[in-house]
């Protein structure tokens, strides 16, 4: 299994995960142009992207996935509320009832429902060749149901949005600081740091910060918030990255005969 952020910030995201010759696509909020060419680098063809897996339907996540699952040929999946409100066509989507489980070619790929402002929001955990990867972003707390899907999982893809002081000092209006503040909004550091706690397992496990705000956080101090958490409880199992708004990410690339994940 190989897995690779393509982005991850308010500007977009995208997140792909590879077994042999088979993708998918965890969003698609970038233009399309950067996808393809991230595809491209990647290696992967048109007729090999098994799917398009949305999480909601804010366009930072949707904003390509129609023109990208026709360049190549690759279904969008996503609840019905979800597909509904991004206004996708059921000729070229697949629906994923969320908590359920759908099979694509080796990789096995469940939902979990979160909670955050769309219509009907969730997280993903994919399955493949022993490895466990599951994605949080885009919700405004981590209620027990949650923390148990990533607790379970190799490589966690946790939501990191913003520093709680930098957002209530900065420019933004009230209302939309209080969105991003409340039950429906984003995870900040400080949340993001106490979830990290919790989903510690005792055996090594990476943990991937995603969807920061460019205004309202910066990547040392998202990174350094979950680091001292995590050093202050004596935890030693745990490697943290941040990943990039707009360039792909690290490479998470695990051998087939082994439990070392390989890091690039």
């Amino acid at each position: 299994m190989r897995v690779r952020s393509i982005a991850s910030g308010s500007s977009g995201n995208a997140l792909l995960v590879q077994v042999g010759r088979t993708a998918v696509l965890v969003d698609a909020g970038r233009p399309l142009g950067r996808l393809e060419e991230a595809l491209r680098e990647f290696d992967v063809a048109p007729g090999q992207l098994a799917g398009i897996f949305l999480t909601h339907e804010h366009a930072d996540h949707v904003a390509s996935a129609d023109a990208l699952g026709r360049s190549y040929d690759a279904p969008i999946v996503a609840n019905a509320r979800t597909l509904l409100a991004a206004g996708l066509p059921e000729s070229a989507s697949q629906v994923l009832a969320t908590g359920e489980t759908l099979a694509v070619r080796g990789i096995e790929v469940s939902s979990f429902a979160v909670p955050h402002d769309g219509a009907e929001p969730v997280g993903y955990v994919l399955r493949a060749e022993g490895w466990t990867v599951a994605i949080a972003t885009d919700l405004g707390s981590a209620p027990p149901g949650i923390l148990a899907q990533l607790r379970a999982a190799d490589l966690i893809v946790l939501e990191a949005n913003h520093d709680v002081e930098m957002l209530v000092s900065g420019p933004y209006p009230p209302f939309l600081k209080a969105r991003i503040l409340g039950p429906l909004g984003h995870l900040s550091n400080d949340q993001a740091a106490e979830a990290a706690l919790e989903i510690v397992s005792g055996r090594s496990q990476w943990l991937w910060l995603a969807h920061l705000s460019a205004r309202n956080n910066r990547p040392a101090l998202a990174r350094r918030a979950v680091e001292e958490r995590l050093r202050a409880a004596g935890v030693r199992t745990v490697a943290v990255h941040v990943l990039d708004r707009y360039r792909p990410g690290p490479l998470l690339e695990t051998p087939r005969h082994s439990r070392q994940w390989q890091l690039f």
